[in-house]
């Protein structure tokens, strides 16, 4: 997904999603990660899926691959799953 542009994910469960985040993974060096992030995105609803929006800011969303995640109203998160920022 390019900074500012969506993806577009398929769910029977959109209706019950509130938030989506994406996570860079760890990479520690004496023990400090300083790329270490969680971006939140905006999201939108349909009946079949969800779109997100990555950011347009390149400092807050370096390129390289990130974990995406949803959560419900519960807060309960779903399993991650790969995407890469170019």
């Amino acid at each position: 997904i390019k900074r500012g542009g969506t993806g577009m994910f398929t769910t029977q469960h959109a209706s019950s999603i509130t938030s989506a985040k994406l996570m860079r993974p760890s990479a520690v060096t004496h023990v400090t990660d300083t790329d270490q992030r969680s971006i939140a995105l905006e999201l939108e609803k349909s009946a079949d899926g969800i779109t997100v929006t990555v950011p347009k800011n390149r400092a807050l969303v370096p390129s390289g691959w990130y974990m995406l995640f949803v959560t419900d109203a519960k807060g309960t998160p779903s399993e991650g799953t790969w995407v890469e920022i170019p």
